[in-house]
């Protein structure tokens, strides 16, 4: 293994594992724990319920049998429906690793419209851009997930799924599979990984607590050096503020025999005859009385300065040889880490909570091409926001079996229900409703509203946006129901009530 990655030896090994217990399975259930970890229930051909964990994390992509699938989130990725749609109730043929490549294949058999197809979920198990493919028998992309797909164009949906050529791969040295495992090999060999892969991943996290105390430390410490140097150099003219204000005493004492051009005068202190007497330059341009004036000034703002600036000094002084020991802990692996934490908590630079930092990298939520309301029966209802918006709406985010509605003979929104089964009268009448209500029917009209299901949904040669023909339909009259268009109105799901 090439630091956190599973070599192509390890994965056929791996590969050989899985497909010994999956194969001839039929694949029941599908979570989505997060946005890098997915977990497949599926009942074994002898019997018995298997469990499969597809973890896309960077730090440690793997794909192996675990223990339990736990719990669903409430509310798993957006692409586990999808995921869900294409591949429950499918038979596992089998599971191979492409040679060379760090690439898992589960091939399965489904039913589609009764008809058996192939489906293969291939497993990109790279180490900086993990991905999860999903296509038919012919390679063509049904459904793509990574932690950001806009850099991989090369698994977009709709295109011909190509695995990186081997030549261009970064391969590590060959090494001995599995060396991070006792020997012999445990098995079975999935669980023996999941404990090491968790490991690692714990380890990291700690590993990454030190480096963020580390550079928050050298943060603070550059800054703190910087005010002490500065309160250093305050102290050091405060101490020079005495010598002023006695030279500002003597020159008072002299002022009168001190010519208005002089540009230096000589000090002798009367209270000590023997010491030699002090030359002090004076400023031309502010002639003896100006430069006594700036004497006890300038005495008299560094004695304020350093009043106000000795209280400061000696903490920071201790805090610079804090830090200092702070540096020195967040390097030593022995050190404790809550006490780390506890130590740079009390000095400032402890990490921010990891709810906190997420909320701070939030970016602001794209805008939509729907606005989205909730049916009677709890089913959401996409309803098309422009000409362009309706045809994104209908061949990108609607799924082939859920109904489309659309006002005949009027220009207006393309609405989609999110609902693939038999859809419930109150539903169809609520999107019926929606339908008429944004379209331009006028006000008081009884529009006859077309539904299907959007496979019978096409674009025509010549069409401007928005503009569709239908391959089959039914139709039904909407009259006015103010009840139940306030009720629609209501239920509108706005992007910052999105979970």
């Amino acid at each position: 293994m090439q630091g956190l990655v599973l070599s192509p030896a390890e994965l056929l090994l791996l590969a050989e594992e899985l497909n010994g217990a999956l194969a001839g399975a039929r694949l029941q259930k599908l979570h989505g724990r997060s946005a890098l970890l997915f977990v497949l229930e599926a009942w074994g051909a002898g019997g018995g319920r298997l469990a499969v964990s597809l973890a896309l994390d960077p730090a440690f992509p793997r794909v192996v049998l675990c223990d339990t699938p736990g719990e669903n989130p409430a509310h798993p990725p957006g692409i586990v429906t999808e995921l869900r749609e294409l591949l429950l109730n499918a038979r596992i043929e089998s599971v191979t690793s492409v040679m060379h490549q760090r690439i898992l294949v589960i091939s399965l058999q489904t039913l589609v419209e009764g008809a058996a197809q192939e489906r293969r979920l291939v497993v990109e198990l790279f180490g900086r851009a993990p991905r999860l493919i999903v296509m038919d028998h012919a390679g063509v992309i049904l459904a793509s997930h990574a932690a950001d797909l806009s850099k991989t164009p090369r698994t977009a949906k709709g295109a011909v799924w190509v695995p990186p050529l081997f030549e261009h791969a970064k391969q590590p040295p060959p090494t001995e599979p599995f060396a991070f495992l006792p020997v012999p090999l445990p098995r079975p060999l999935s669980l023996a990984v999941e404990a090491h892969a968790r490991a690692v991943v714990a380890a990291g996290g700690e590993q990454s607590v030190r480096s963020t105390v580390a550079r928050l430390a050298e943060k603070l410490l550059r800054k703190e050096e910087q005010l002490l140097e500065k309160l250093q150099r305050v102290e050091t003219q405060a101490s020079e503020a005495a010598a002023m204000r006695r030279d500002a005493l003597l020159l008072q004492q002299q002022l009168s025999s001190v010519p208005r051009n002089a540009i230096s005068v000589e000090l002798v202190d009367p209270t000590a005859p023997d010491s030699p007497p002090r030359t002090l330059v004076l400023n031309p341009r502010l002639g003896p009385v100006g430069m006594l004036q700036k004497l006890f000034k300038d005495a008299q703002s560094r004695e304020a300065t350093w009043a106000r600036a000795s209280a400061k000094i000696g903490f920071a002084a201790d805090k610079v040889v804090a830090l200092q020991d702070l540096l020195r802990r967040a390097e030593d692996q022995n050190q404790d880490l809550e006490d780390l934490r506890a130590r740079a908590a009390a000095l400032d630079c402890a990490p921010p909570a990891p709810n906190k930092a997420a909320v701070r990298r939030k970016a602001p939520a794209a805008r939509l091409p729907y606005r989205t309301f909730v049916s009677r029966d709890g089913i959401e209802i996409l309803v098309g926001r422009t000409a362009a918006d309706n045809d994104v709406l209908t061949f990108d985010v609607a799924r082939k079996n859920e109904l489309w509605l659309h006002v005949g003979d009027h220009p207006g929104s393309h609405v989609v229900v999110r609902c693939v089964d038999e859809v419930p009268e109150q539903t169809l009448l609520d999107a019926a409703a929606l339908a008429a209500h944004f379209s331009r029917c006028g006000k008081g009209a009884k529009p006859e509203v077309s539904w299907t299901r959007v496979k019978h949904v096409r674009k025509f040669t010549g069409a401007k946006p928005g503009q569709v023909q239908l391959a089959d339909r039914r139709s039904l009259r909407v009259r006015g129901e103010p009840e139940r268009l306030a009720r629609l109105m209501q239920s509108e799901q706005r992007p910052s009530d999105a979970p």
